[in-house]
């Protein structure tokens, strides 16, 4: 399996966005569709299309689509709550992007409803994540990394937008520039080298204690890129079984030390393998 960077530039014919309109519109079944609709499952960004012919209406004329319905039916409180409900059991807490990636409604829908996001979240009586801590450049590249580390392949702009991500595609581009420029600043910074500290930090008591007096090179934990590169390294599949996410979802790999930390054993790339978390488990602190 190939894990470089794939970056996909060129230029994009008006015949390619009208068939995709087409492809989108059959997926749901109808002769007409929202932006937020087109978003969910479209190849490209309603934005990039409305630059292109316009407006949105001008597009799906293009598309031989019909007009939005000047009649919309009216979505009651109770379906709302009921869809944010049914996400937060895959997604807790539950972020914006990932109900948008996966609820039946809109954001326009739901500030309509209840003002704010956070109000729909104190109603439905979820965790509120705080949305006005700023998110880094790093945050976002940690947060590439748990995806690609979780799906076993590289992420794409569909993947953002069916809501795998705590951020939004547009996070990601207003980051960095575009979602391609994100790819290439996440190859440098998984890439880069990473400086181990001198000695560990002994936070945890149940280590032994010939360990913590014992002067170590490395801290028990790899951090974010030496935990990538080992997954890298080992073709993102487990080195005991060979499962992968990339072909079992339910697939979850760990990074573990080959000769245990408690035995002795450095957090270094040598010293470290990939294994599924079944052979994790049952490996435990064996050698």
């Amino acid at each position: 399996m190939d894990f470089e960077i794939k970056i996909i530039k060129r230029n994009i014919t008006n015949n390619e966005i009208v068939n995709d309109i087409k492809r989108v519109s059959v997926i749901y079944k109808k002769n007409t569709l929202t932006t937020e609709e087109y978003n969910k499952y479209g190849q490209y960004h309603a934005s990039t299309i409305i630059r292109r012919f316009g407006s949105w209406t001008k597009a799906l004329i293009e598309s031989g689509l019909d007009f939005l319905p000047k009649q919309r039916y009216r979505i009651s409180r109770e379906e709302i709550i009921t869809d944010i409900l049914s996400v937060a059991k895959v997604f807790n807490p539950l972020s914006l992007n990932q109900y948008k990636g996966n609820g039946k409604f809109t954001l326009k829908v739901i500030i309509r409803e209840f003002g704010s996001w956070n109000n729909a979240l104190r109603e439905c009586k979820l965790p509120i994540i705080d949305e006005k801590i700023p998110i880094t450049r790093e945050d976002c590249l940690n947060e590439i990394l748990r995806i690609w580390t979780i799906i076993g392949r590289q992420p794409t702009t569909n993947d953002i937008k069916k809501g795998i991500a705590k951020y939004s595609l547009n996070t990601f581009c207003r980051k960095f520039g575009s979602w391609g420029d994100t790819l290439v600043a996440f190859d440098k910074f998984i890439h880069s080298g990473e400086k181990p500290t001198e000695e560990a930090i002994f936070e945890n008591n149940d280590y032994p204690e010939e360990i913590k007096k014992v002067k170590r090179k490395t801290n028990r934990d790899p951090g974010s890129r030496l935990r990538y590169r080992v997954l890298e390294r080992d073709k993102f599949k487990c080195c005991a079984c060979g499962a992968s996410p990339a072909t079992d979802t339910s697939i979850v790999l760990h990074v573990d030390h080959i000769i245990p930390w408690s035995k002795g054993g450095e957090t270094t790339i040598d010293n470290l393998q990939t294994l599924c978390s079944k052979c994790n488990y049952g490996k435990s602190d064996l050698l």
